[in-house]
C-alpha cells in the first residue's frame, strides 16, 4: 500500500471512530460525517477507491464502468454493438485516401468480417461473447505448438483486432480479480471468440 492510500486509510478510520463515538457532540459528528464525505470523495477522486468504512476497493474499471453501472448486462450489450459499429465506422473514415494514415486493427480488417456481441446468464453471474465472424483465411497460420499438435493460430492482424474489441468491452466492465487464488470478482465474464469458439482475447 502507497503512503497516500494509508494516510487516507487512517484519516477515514479517525472520522469513523469520532462520528461513532457516543461523547461525540452532534455539531462534531455532522462536521466529521462532511469531512468523511470529502476525504472518501478525493481519494476516489486520485484513483484510491476508498469507502466511507475505511476499506479499499482493489478493483479496476473501465472507462465507462461508472455511467452504465445499473445497466443490465443486455443494455451493455447493445452499447458494445453501437461501439463497434462506430469505432469501424470512424477507422474507415481516417483509411480514405486524403486522410493520415494510421494504424487501426477495426479499419484494416477486412469488410467481409461481422462481429456478434452475445451474452448468457448463470448462477452466480453473466458473461459477453465477442464473435468475429467470416475471417478471411489468411488471417490464420497453421503451425504445430510446443506439444506437437497441429492447429490454426491467429495472425498479428487478428489478434490486434482481438485486442481492441477487448479494449471496447473491457471499457464497461470491473475486475478484482486474484487468480493466484483463483478467486474471480467482475462485472461479467468475457471473451472475444472466433465463429468456431476459439478465444482470441
Amino acid at each position: 500500500m502507497d503512503a497516500k492510500t494509508e494516510k487516507a486509510q487512517q484519516k477515514i478510520k479517525l472520522l469513523n471512530a469520532l462520528i461513532n463515538h457516543p461523547r461525540t457532540g452532534e455539531a462534531e459528528r455532522d462536521a466529521a460525517r462532511r469531512m468523511l464525505q470529502r476525504v472518501t470523495a478525493k481519494a476516489n477522486a486520485e484513483g484510491i477507491r476508498i469507502s466511507d468504512g475505511g476499506t479499499i476497493d482493489r478493483r479496476t474499471y473501465g472507462a465507462k464502468y461508472d455511467h452504465t453501472g445499473t445497466l443490465d448486462i443486455a443494455d451493455i450489450a447493445k452499447l458494445i454493438r453501437e461501439d463497434i459499429k462506430l469505432a469501424r465506422k470512424v477507422a474507415r473514415k481516417t483509411a480514405e485516401p486524403s486522410a493520415l494514415a494510421t494504424i487501426d486493427a477495426l479499419g484494416n480488417a477486412p469488410a467481409q468480417i461481422k462481429f456478434g456481441v452475445r451474452i448468457s446468464r448463470f448462477a452466480g453471474g453473466c458473461s459477453l461473447d465477442i464473435k468475429v465472424k467470416d475471417i478471411p483465411t489468411d488471417w490464420w497460420t497453421v503451425r504445430t505448438d510446443d506439444r506437437g499438435d497441429v492447429g490454426r493460430f491467429a495472425t498479428p492482424a487478428l489478434k490486434a483486432l482481438a485486442v481492441e474489441l477487448r479494449q471496447i468491452m473491457d471499457a464497461y466492465n470491473h475486475d478484482g480479480s486474484d487468480l493466484l487464488s483463483d478467486y474471480f470478482d467482475v462485472r461479467f465474464y468475457g471473451h472475444v471468440l472466433s465463429e468456431e469458439g476459439l478465444t482470441l482475447a
